[in-house]
């Protein structure tokens, strides 16, 4: 069996959600097409033309028993960009989307309605989205050969952003770990702040809010940096 995975090329994303994807497949005897695609909107033409050289063709992509794509709020205006939504709902390939987050949240608002008909099946980590969308709900999980239980240890990965923060905080203080996270949690706060204001390669702030419709495939936002779309 064949399944090219789509994620997010983004060293804020965990390895469990991008290049561990692979790895879960092929331990399932799977084989595998990995395509990192970059987490912003706009890079440098360079790298632009290497990414449109090395992700897979729509003939490819037939060839495939599966699509999977992880994190369809963030990468679904790529695969617009690239292959266009009618060739890619013309795909007779099954195309599963597992999403990274939660429609409704404290922060932002995802609007999933507007990519339910790019895939044929759709995996929520959130029970309520799962009802709400009629998809499946799969919580999330971690690979015990790579991440195993320390019983007197609490421990983080990935980024502390606010709602992470305050779930980190209820944790009971029995123990000196626990403490140190939630005091090192309002150095690394202040820290996210200060980045948050910092310019990227990509363009504005990583603090930057998009609109609502933002993660919607609009192509003609990438054209200053990408030329003709397609591949």
């Amino acid at each position: 069996m064949k399944v090219a995975v789509f994620f997010s090329d983004n060293h804020y994303a965990s390895w469990s959600l991008s290049w561990g994807i692979g790895r879960a497949f092929r331990a399932l005897g799977l084989e595998v097409i990995d395509v990192p695609l970059p987490p912003g909107r706009e890079f440098p033409r360079s790298e632009y033309e290497q990414l449109k050289a090395r992700i897979p063709t729509l003939e490819v992509l037939a060839g495939c028993d599966l699509i999977f794509t992880a994190g369809p709020e963030y990468l679904t205006v790529w695969l617009g960009h690239f292959y266009g939504k009618a060739a890619w709902q013309k795909l007779r390939t099954l195309k599963a989307a597992w999403y990274l987050e939660t429609s409704h949240r404290d922060d932002r608002e995802f609007y999933y309605e507007q990519y339910l008909d790019w895939h044929n099946e759709h995996f929520y980590p959130g029970i309520q989205d799962a009802e709400e969308f009629k998809g499946h709900w799969l919580p999330w999980a971690v690979d015990t050969e790579i991440f195993k239980p320390l019983p007197e240890q609490a421990r983080t990965l990935g980024v502390l952003f606010r709602p992470a923060l305050r779930s980190a905080r209820r944790l009971p203080e029995t123990n000196e770990a626990t403490s140190r996270l939630n005091q090192s949690s309002g150095a690394g706060s202040a820290a996210a702040r200060r980045a948050r204001h910092q310019p990227t390669r990509h363009g504005g702030t990583g603090g930057r809010r998009l609109p609502p419709n933002s993660s919607s495939p609009q192509p003609a936002q990438l054209q200053r940096h990408s030329g003709d779309a397609g591949v």
